[in-house]
């Protein structure tokens, strides 16, 4: 019987993986990684008051006890993981740092890379285990001998996009179960089998884990470099002074959000930040359109060296855009969009599929934007 280590995280749809798997004949044990998070209590630089104690979204100490109950239920091992000093070297520094440069990172791709998968199979390798699971809505297809991601099933749902980083050698030990099930199954699934009585009592909001809020503004004045902090002015593509921004650390290229300023002959967006000179450029929307992206390091499941028609996922949940992908000998790229995307922002993540399945990624180091 072949061992599977499952990574849960307290939810409904790790649980259920983790059940499937067990159904499937393989012997399962439970693992959930406990995470870096802030210190118990933080102090609101705005109304000087101590917050509540915070957690990590992934790991509350509710989450962990959850996990433990779903496992006795089930009748599998139990262990929690401490990655707290790997995931705040390997997240959240490099987070803080490519903020203070002026980027706009995604940390959860390299996490899956590093922690989620990364972290787990160093785990998996000291019990002898021989997959790794999670209860991500993405697929596994073959190509040419080798595992591929692919769009999950339910496309609302779908996960693919924060896959892309896992090497050949992870995609062959992982197993996604719920790749090929759409959640509304997955849910009636939970009543049936009883693990739906296994809830959180708090709906997790949007954001990334590692701060409470919905939006990494209050994060990021709190920790970000006081250089990112530090108000200066709000101006148009022609340097006319229209106000004063907050700090860079709470603005990022396509935003509306935050730009209080009345008598605009339209609606503005951020266009630009100005690192050296802590300017925050604004303008009409029609300014944000990118008709071309320099891709850092591309990360590819087989060599390319021609040009290539990919089909490219910006950020989570947008619809793809097709573009020629040109290969570098530097292992960096141009991408080169069929018709204008609008605010792409280096720092971001760009995704490249061939219809439904992965088949690479990068960070995007540069963009040309289309007048």
């Amino acid at each position: 019987m072949e061992r599977v280590v499952v990574g849960l995280s307290g939810g409904i749809d790790s649980a259920v993986a983790l059940f499937l798997l067990q159904k499937a004949g393989y012997s399962c044990v439970g693992v959930q990684m406990r995470y870096w998070a802030e210190q118990p209590e933080v102090c609101d630089i705005g109304t000087n008051r101590f917050t509540k104690a915070m957690f990590n979204k992934c790991c509350s100490d509710e989450s962990m006890l959850i996990s433990r109950r779903v496992c006795a239920f089930l009748g599998v091992p139990f262990y929690a993981h401490d990655v707290q000093e790997t995931f705040y070297e390997n997240i959240v520094d490099p987070y803080l740092k490519d903020y203070n440069e002026g980027l706009t990172p995604n940390p959860c791709t390299h996490c899956n890379k590093t922690i989620k998968f990364g972290a787990l199979m160093d785990f998996a390798d000291s019990i002898g285990a021989s997959y790794v699971a999670t209860g991500h809505y993405a697929r596994l297809v073959e190509r040419e001998g080798i595992k591929h991601i692919a769009e999950a099933k339910d496309p609302s749902k779908d996960q693919s996009y924060f896959l892309y980083a896992l090497s050949n050698q992870q995609r062959a030990r992982i197993l996604l179960p719920l790749g090929e099930m759409q959640k509304t199954q997955v849910k009636q699934l939970a009543e049936e089998v009883g693990l739906s009585m296994f809830k959180k009592s708090y709906k997790e909001s949007q954001g990334l884990c590692f701060f409470p809020e919905r939006t990494p503004d209050a994060f990021l004045e709190r920790h970000a470099s006081p250089a990112m902090r530090t108000s200066g002015p709000m101006i148009d593509q022609k340097g006319r002074v229209l106000g004063t921004h907050k700090g860079l650390a709470h603005y990022t290229v396509g935003q509306r959000r935050g730009i209080d300023l009345g008598g605009l002959p339209e609606p503005y967006f951020v266009i630009e930040r100005k690192i050296e000179e802590n300017t925050v450029v604004i303008g009409p929307k029609q300014y944000l359109y990118t008709t071309e992206a320099t891709l850092d390091k591309v990360t590819l499941t087989s060599k390319e060296t021609t040009p290539k028609k990919v089909q490219v996922r910006i950020r989570y949940r947008m619809e793809k855009a097709p573009a020629l992908l040109d290969p570098q000998e530097d292992g960096h790229a141009t991408l080169r969009f069929l018709s204008p995307v609008f605010a792409i922002t280096p720092g971001q993540i760009a995704v490249l599929y061939d219809e439904n399945t992965v088949i690479g990624g990068a960070r995007i180091r540069s963009t040309h934007i289309t007048p």
